[in-house]
């Protein structure tokens, strides 16, 4: 599980500081539940009560520090189920600046979807990647 899980740095809105959050990015095809298709995808921290669709982010984490997540599949007659998987946030090294390349791959067994190289840019003020974070899809599904 802990391979559909994609910390990036980030600095807060009204803040100086940078922080990890961690989006988890688990495709349909790479689940198998019974009985039927699947409802919804979630996670949160241990500790909390809310979970978070599966394309939001768990912010204002701290590097070098492990946490605990919970995921949570649930199918189209409410039947779930759920893993617990812990965590370490990485420092993810020096500060990343306008114009930065960032490149994914994916292990043995895997192939990417989307873009494979994405850049730190600038777009109406806001700093930000370029395009969609590529994800990583199982061989053979």
């Amino acid at each position: 599980m802990s391979k559909y899980l994609i910390q990036s740095r980030y600095t807060p809105s009204g803040s100086d500081s940078k922080k990890i959050r961690v989006n988890f990015n688990l495709p349909i095809q790479d689940i198998t539940i019974n009985c039927g298709a699947i409802r919804s995808r979630e996670f949160k921290l241990n500790n909390s009560t809310v979970y978070l669709n599966h394309t939001s982010y768990i912010n204002n984490l701290l590097p070098f520090k492990n946490y605990t997540i919970q995921v949570k599949v649930t199918n189209n007659v409410d039947l779930s189920t759920e893993s617990i998987l812990v965590i370490e946030t990485l420092e993810l090294g020096k500060d990343w600046s306008v114009g930065t390349t960032a490149q994914y791959s994916c292990e043995e067994g895997f192939y990417i979807t989307g873009q494979s190289e994405i850049i730190c840019s600038v777009d109406y003020g806001v700093v930000d990647w370029s395009g969609e974070s590529p994800e990583c899809r199982k061989r053979g599904k």
